[in-house]
């Protein structure tokens, strides 16, 4: 498909940008999910981005995606739910795609955002903690 991002035609603090990475990644364009998301200028914010689409691509529940409803729009958290529900990722094909999205929202200040979406794999929390640990020079 290879879409222009709605981001780059429209000021950023008129859209939910996280909410457009979604849907881009809903319609199956990855790449224009990847450049909405990339378009944040706020590393916290691009992280929350990445880590929502990773969670639209995995399937993980909303409920479990809580850690970023604090700096989500009631519109972004509406679109994912109806994303969720009405055009649901095939994770048997998009949970590589997904592992991408984890390594860049993992990349910026908000990697909590994606933690969520690690709980779906109970090994991957155990790499994480290892890799904070590591960064923030923190001993065991």
């Amino acid at each position: 498909m290879n879409q222009p991002c709605l981001q780059d035609e429209v000021p950023p603090w008129e859209l939910p940008a996280a909410a457009v990475a979604v849907a881009h990644a809903a319609v199956g364009d990855l790449d224009a999910a990847r450049r909405c998301a990339n378009g944040l200028n706020v590393p916290h914010d691009r992280s929350a981005a990445f880590a929502d689409v990773a969670g639209y691509l995995t399937s993980a529940p909303a409920a479990l995606r809580s850690v970023s409803e604090s700096t989500s729009t009631a519109f972004a958290r509406t679109f994912r739910a109806l994303a969720q529900s009405q055009i649901p990722a095939d994770t048997a094909h998009t949970v590589q795609e997904a592992a991408s999205f984890v390594v860049d929202a993992l990349a910026g200040d908000g990697w909590y955002h994606v933690l969520p979406v690690l709980a779906r794999e109970p090994a991957s929390v155990v790499r994480v903690r290892d890799i904070v640990f590591a960064h923030r020079q923190l001993g065991e």
